[in-house]
């Protein structure tokens, strides 16, 4: 991955290939350091108080933040804040400790310019808790974030895209439904600017010898 000197360097040269606003959830911003010949990807995610990642379930008994799959495999560095990676394994239908969920066939918006989900089917799931930080995922893995302080930043390595990966989205209710109007909006010039400085605050204040390199 990337090192910590290498990311300000960028961010403080605006060196950003594109942003979006509200990217999953509204206040879950995302801007892309790095696309590479094989379409991996080198992206920041930055979550403001509004995205209220403080809690692991919405008001309606859905996740927050959709607890997922991915199509490629990820490495994961957290820049700033207390940020947990919720990882959610398949349990044993007699396991106590386990949850049942609801899971989703999914399209993802980012490519389909709509959310689309199939049918849910029932499954039985055990939930544990660790740092995001140097949490590394292979696309079969399924997990969501939460967030322990006001703000947070950290940086996704995304690795090719694997063609046979599905792609699936949990939750504990039966009635899901997503919507991506105002979401995943491309953010202009000034505004990557204005993230990026916001971002950079970020890093110098939980790695203040970032401001020496």
């Amino acid at each position: 991955m990337i090192d910590l000197k290498e990311i300000v360097a960028r961010l403080e040269a605006r060196a950003v290939l594109s942003g979006l606003l509200d990217c999953h959830i509204r206040g879950l911003h995302s801007i892309v350091l790095e696309e590479r010949a094989d379409g991996s990807l080198l992206r920041i995610f930055y979550a403001t108080a509004r995205a209220n990642m403080d809690r692991l379930f919405s008001h309606n008994g859905h996740f927050q933040l959709g607890a997922h799959n991915h199509d490629k495999e990820l490495s994961f560095k957290v820049l700033h804040g207390q940020v947990y990676n919720v990882s959610l394994d398949f349990a044993a239908d007699l396991d106590q400790r386990a949850m049942n969920l609801f899971r989703y066939p999914f399209r993802s918006a980012l490519t389909s310019g709509a959310f689309g989900l199939g049918p849910a089917d029932g499954v039985r799931m055990l939930l544990s808790i660790q740092p995001l930080d140097s949490v590394t995922m292979r696309v079969t893995q399924i997990h969501t974030v939460l967030i322990a302080s006001s703000k947070a930043v950290w940086v996704v390595d995304e690795g090719p895209r694997d063609p046979l990966a599905e792609k699936f989205i949990y939750s504990p209710r039966p009635d899901l439904t997503l919507d991506s109007t105002d979401l995943y909006r491309p953010m202009k010039p000034g505004v990557i600017a204005n993230i990026c400085d916001e971002i950079l605050l970020s890093i110098y204040a939980f790695f203040p010898e970032a401001l020496r390199a």
